[in-house]
């Protein structure tokens, strides 16, 4: 590639990158109503300060960054076939340009419609800066000495839009500004847009409030969810309502459309079945501090159908804090939600799908439930209950990538009558594989120990056991399930005693119906591992295990259902004596 032309689309890349979680609400007016996805940050300086003061700037201010960074910049360097100085004076630009920065910005993409007809979809791009006149029109001039450098392989181009000079720059055989991105400056916004020329104009028209479109400052879901969980510092919507009408032209695309078929099933039929249509938007919004890192989320729906029933919590059942959850935790979870709607669920997804199929698929289960002698349906499925759980271990010491291999999980999920739950799925497994002996037995504190045969050359076991409450499962090490009936048994100290999450505890809002904790300090041991390993093929950069961050933090979230939906939020705390 012309040496012009990389350093053109690096340095677009790169702003783009920087700019990839921030923008402001000043800035909203500026979007039509029907935006599709957007990121947006109120502050991009405050916003990088929070982040480096907080948590998070331990990883900026470790020798992995730095080491990083350096190797980055010289393998970008080596690419190109320009002098180490043009170089230095794109990096030396892309400078100038973050420091111009100041204030929100925004990322928007919308009218993914244009996607079905081959078409670029209309995407915005806004950023507060303190540009002069004099510092714009040296960025362009340095801008259009790349294009124009290009071998005519990109052209430029300047126009005057609603009062505005916008410059297009794009491939030379682009088709009415349809593949090209406007570049422009109103006031000291700078503007990139992709999606043609009256994209462009109903955007710079919707700044003197003359466009006959709305803005996105009217689109109620966003006013809603934001209203719900706060808009933070830095924030990303969805609408997937703006998505109806792509999804409705979709199903006259013959590409789109799934092949005939005896059931009937088509691509409407699948997406009503599986609850897709009743998504509404989704939120996330960003909180750093000095101290901390706050993330929050929420999702509306107009209905609870088709996989999104799942996350329905009728009752408002709250999760439990297990008293049994290991301190040596490095994840756990609690959750609530009624399992025995698993098999009824399924059956509207299908009978949405087709009744006949489900017909099909009923006549197949009654063969196998007469054939095994038993109702799977209502005597394994039908008896599951309404609570749920999982916690994962790792060894003592973790010292490489290899030693997480060694880690154990288990799940366990409540049962409204075990004997008649584990008499079926003995029976189930043995009508399966009769005169096979697959699992070998063990007794351990009164209760039977299940293991899968075959997995022991592997170092690794797979076991269930059924309680007088749960079904267990453990994947893993060996004989780890032993631990856990004894824990069952009230012995051993619980995660949730532990005095930083006890503190941290008293944060959590009533009616959660789910709960989860992470141990970063593991999760970035982890990570770090597996970067350093990764990279060991490269000759270029040295990484250790010590050049990362130690990260003494934990995260605690949580989620709860709403009338509209469902909200969440998760937050880091310190560990003890940090």
């Amino acid at each position: 590639m012309n040496t012009s032309i990389r350093s053109l689309l690096i340095s677009i890349h790169c702003v783009l990158f920087c700019l990839h979680s921030k923008a402001e609400s000043g800035l909203l007016h500026m979007l039509p109503e029907n935006t599709v996805f957007l990121l947006e940050v109120d502050d991009w300086n405050g916003l990088g300060k929070s982040i480096e003061s907080g948590p998070l700037g331990e990883f900026s201010e470790s020798k992995a960054w730095k080491k990083m960074w350096e190797w980055t910049e010289n393998k970008m360097q080596s690419d190109s076939a320009n002098s180490s100085e043009k170089v230095g004076f794109m990096f030396e630009r892309m400078e100038e340009w973050v420091d111009s920065m100041s204030g929100g910005a925004i990322l928007a993409v919308g009218n993914l419609e244009k996607l079905l007809s081959k078409e670029i979809p209309e995407m915005t791009l806004l950023v507060e800066t303190d540009f002069t006149q004099k510092k714009w029109e040296g960025t362009l001039k340095w801008m259009k000495k790349e294009v124009t450098s290009s071998d005519g392989s990109f052209s430029w181009e300047r126009e005057t839009i609603a009062g505005e000079e916008v410059y297009w720059i794009g491939p030379d055989n682009g088709k009415e500004k349809k593949q090209s991105f406007a570049v422009v400056l109103i006031d000291q916004t700078l503007g990139v847009f992709l999606g043609g020329e009256d994209h462009v104009r109903d955007s710079l028209l919707r700044v003197t409030g003359k466009s006959p479109s709305a803005s996105m400052e009217k689109n109620d879901n966003y006013l809603d969810l934001f209203d719900e969980i706060d808009r933070g510092a830095a924030r990303m919507f969805i609408d997937f309502e703006q998505l109806q009408g792509l999804i409705e032209e979709a199903e006259s695309v013959p590409d789109m459309q799934i092949p005939e078929n005896p059931f009937g099933v088509t691509t409407s039929k699948l997406i009503s079945a599986m609850g897709l249509d009743s998504m509404e938007c989704l939120g996330m919004q960003i909180e750093p501090t000095d101290k901390n890192l706050v993330l929050s989320t929420a999702a509306f729906f107009s209905k609870y159908e088709g996989i999104f029933s799942f996350v329905q919590n009728e009752e408002k059942k709250e999760a439990v804090q297990y008293e049994f959850f290991p301190t040596q935790a490095f994840t756990a979870t609690s959750v609530r939600y009624d399992f025995a709607r698993i098999w009824p669920t399924i059956e509207e997804i299908i009978t949405g799908l087709s009744p006949q199929l489900l017909l099909l698929v009923n006549s197949q289960i009654q063969a196998f439930e007469e054939k095994a002698g038993v109702a799977f349906r209502r005597d394994v499925l039908g008896t599951l209950g309404d609570e749920a759980f999982s916690f994962s271990l790792l060894p003592a010491k973790i010292e490489s990538i290899e030693d997480f291999g060694k880690s154990s999980d288990f799940f366990g999920i409540s049962l409204t009558d075990p004997k008649l739950f584990d008499r079926s799925l003995r029976t189930m497994i043995d009508s399966v594989a009769p005169g096979n002996d697959l699992f070998s037995e063990r007794v351990h504190k009164g209760v039977t120990i299940r293991k899968l045969r075959g997995l022991e050359e592997s170092g690794s076991s797979l076991s269930y056991a059924v309680t007088e409450k749960w079904l267990l499962l453990a994947f893993g090490q060996n004989n780890q399930l032993n631990q856990v009936i004894n824990r069952l048994q009230g012995k051993g100290n619980s995660l949730w005693k532990k005095k930083e999450i006890k503190q941290a505890i008293v944060d959590l809002p009533d009616d959660l119906n789910q709960l989860d904790f992470v141990d970063l300090e593991k999760l970035v041991s982890f990570l770090s591992s597996v970067a350093t390993t990764t990279l060991e093929s490269e000759e270029e950069i040295e990484l250790k295990s010590s050049d990362f961050p130690s990260f003494p933090y934990f995260l605690l979230a949580w989620s709860k259902n709403i009338q509209r939906g469902i909200v969440g939020k998760g937050k880091l705390y310190p560990k003890t004596g940090q």
